[in-house]
């Protein structure tokens, strides 16, 4: 049975592993040239790299695990070279909209390899390039899902999670970066209430970027 957890700095391995498969999945689905994930060269770089992201300010993670499965991350997830991962995109999504209420019957356990994730932390101003929090909002980003579980649907479930979770956590507004090219995160963001607020620009590697923004 899929669950939903609050992660946090332990879950670092497990996030890397997933952020890079996920990552290497959506390159190569795209055709487009493979590189180190999250910026760095090696898997224990890219742990180093997720706990900085966990350690911002205000940061929840977001983690959808089933814990009867088989543990979908087995498999060397550097067998092929990982891509760059943009700081600010919430990439890589490869999920379908949601027909029904993503947190119906979701118990919120704990347990399980994580499939999915999404992480909110508080937003800063310059887009992050600033340490001037910008109060009320909320950012999004390290949303992706396990390419064996692309189609299931879980991208909506952590979507709507982070979403709660901001909620409690007291912003009022939220905003997320995801690529041009990945039109099925698009449906599902904008099926959640997201609207895209008519800025792009290009991620490190060069490929661009929107942004969406939601009132929570």
């Amino acid at each position: 049975m899929l669950t939903t957890r609050v992660g946090g700095p332990a879950d670092a391995p497990a996030v890397a592993r997933l952020w890079t498969v996920a990552n290497v999945a959506r390159q190569a689905h795209l055709g487009l040239p493979l590189g180190p994930v999250a910026g760095a060269a090696s898997l224990p770089a890219a742990e180093d790299r997720v706990r900085e992201r966990l350690a911002g300010p205000g940061a929840v993670l977001i983690l959808a695990a089933d814990p009867l499965a088989a543990d979908p991350l087995a498999a060397d997830p550097l067998a092929a070279d990982p891509l760059a991962a943009d700081p600010l995109a919430a990439d890589p999504l490869e999920d379908d909209p949601l027909e029904d209420d993503p947190l119906e019957d979701d118990p919120f356990e704990d347990g399980g390899e994580p499939v999915a994730m999404a992480l909110v932390v508080q937003a800063l101003a310059l887009d992050g390039a600033s340490t001037e929090p910008l109060p009320g909002l909320a950012h999004v980003s390290m949303v992706a899902v396990h390419p064996d579980r692309w189609g299931r649907h879980l991208g909506g479930v952590v979507m709507a999670r982070a979403q709660l979770e901001a909620r409690h956590a007291g912003y009022t507004r939220a905003q997320l970066w995801t690529h041009e090219t990945n039109h099925r995160a698009q449906r599902l963001y904008e099926r959640l209430g997201w609207t895209p607020s008519g800025r792009t620009t290009l991620d490190e590697r060069g490929e661009r970027i929107r942004h969406y923004t939601l009132d929570l």
